[in-house]
């Protein structure tokens, strides 16, 4: 599930935006329950990744960034590698 920061905080672009994040964390975390131990329900949460989306917004981009737990700008690649993730 990709989810975003947005379900998280509420703050995004948009008010359906973020409800409908919220709504893919819940059903993760619902799924997650009704699954286990035989299945793992996972989702990836994403704040600020440098897409042509934040063009011309680079400076409110890098703001968000200090809020961030990484305290950095992810790229696609970063999301990537997470969605990609395996357990050994």
């Amino acid at each position: 599930m990709i989810g975003s920061v947005a379900g998280i905080t509420g703050i995004g672009s948009s008010i359906p935006y973020a409800a409908t994040k919220a709504a893919c964390h819940t059903m993760t975390r619902s799924l997650a329950i009704a699954l286990a131990p035989e299945i793992r329900v996972n989702a990836i949460a994403p704040g600020a990744v440098e897409t042509r989306w934040w063009d011309r917004n680079e400076e409110k981009m890098y703001q968000l960034a200090g809020n961030l737990p990484l305290k950095k700008i992810s790229t696609p690649y970063d999301i990537a590698e997470a969605v990609l993730f395996k357990i050994a």
